[in-house]
């Protein structure tokens, strides 16, 4: 080879190397843009995430607030009319709607009266 072929086949040796340091730059500069698009979107969505799972326990515990003050309430409206019956009523009157009770529903009140020996004989047993 001589002189001019060297400095042809150096250059053109040369043009290579950069053209491939040159796309490996820009690969490496697409990959690296990508990853820190990856990033950016995974970082919204999780913030999105987070978000909605906020907004749903804050309507959950709106729901269970909502039902808990329902359910006092009806308890509260329970006992009110327990007390008003049992200031309204003497011990007669009472009886007669119990027997009254018994007499419409005589197989529940069985089943009760049975459930309610049960448990009356286990806790006396037990003492």
């Amino acid at each position: 080879m001589n002189s001019r072929e060297t400095e042809y086949s150096n250059d053109y040796t040369n043009s290579a190397k950069a053209y491939g340091a040159n796309s490996a730059d820009r690969a490496a500069t697409a990959i690296g843009d990508t990853l820190v698009q990856a990033k950016d979107f995974m970082e919204e969505q999780s913030s999105k995430a987070a978000s909605a799972i906020d907004k749903a326990a804050c309507d959950a515990s709106s729901t269970m607030s909502s039902a808990i003050d329902k359910t006092v309430s009806t308890v509260n409206d329970g006992i009110k009319a327990s007390k008003d019956y049992l200031a309204d009523q003497n011990l007669d009157k009472m009886a007669d709607d119990v027997t009254g009770v018994i007499k419409k529903y005589p197989m529940s009140c069985l089943f009760a009266g049975i459930g309610m020996g049960i448990i009356l004989g286990n806790a006396l047993s037990r003492r």
